[in-house]
């Protein structure tokens, strides 16, 4: 390119980038606020069954519970989400500065950010069902949530880890059994 076009070139790829980066953090954003929007559904109707009871339910509470996360908790899903898909975007541009230089600080910046994400993903989903079961706000969750993991973080993680193979083979086992019975 003559030294006219250069200048413009290398400023269209500064705004294409940085459009690229806004349409990733949309994206991240959006796929976490769907998902946190059943996680917060679930949760409620969890909760509702717990508290009122088999014989007490209300009719339609999976409507019911949907009904209070898009709407007077889809804001604290949203800012809850919105720090998730940051840390994402900000790891997949690390990714890519390590993909594209082989930098060494760029592959240490994108494990801290892995780090970083995956502890938020783990506060959030607790934070969520105070958001789902009390109504309250996204920063009133995680500060109830920090005070639940400075309790018993350990017992959390315990409680986690026997959990998840135990919902795999159960879930394993259903489909084994319906694909049987079909």
């Amino acid at each position: 390119y003559p030294a006219s076009q250069r200048a413009s070139h290398k400023e269209a790829t500064g705004a294409d980038a940085a459009l690229i980066c806004l349409f990733l953090l949309i994206f991240f954003w959006a796929s976490q606020v769907a998902i946190n929007i059943g996680h917060v559904t679930s949760s409620g109707l969890v909760a509702t069954w717990y508290f009122v009871g088999n014989g007490m339910m209300p009719p339609n509470p999976t409507l019911a519970s949907f009904k209070r996360a898009v709407t007077t908790s889809l804001g604290s899903i949203c800012f809850g989400s919105l720090l998730v898909a940051i840390l994402r975007l900000l790891r997949t541009i690390a990714q890519w500065n390590r993909e594209n230089d082989n930098n060494f600080v760029a592959c240490i910046m994108e494990c801290i950010l892995r780090c970083l994400e995956q502890l938020l993903e783990y506060f959030n989903v607790y934070a969520f069902v105070h958001v789902a079961i009390y109504g309250c706000g996204y920063i009133e969750a995680a500060k109830r949530t920090w005070e639940m993991c400075k309790q018993c973080l350990f017992a959390a993680l315990f409680n986690d880890c026997l959990i998840g193979p135990t919902l795999s083979l159960t879930a394993l086992g259903v489909s084994l059994l319906v694909g049987v019975i079909t």
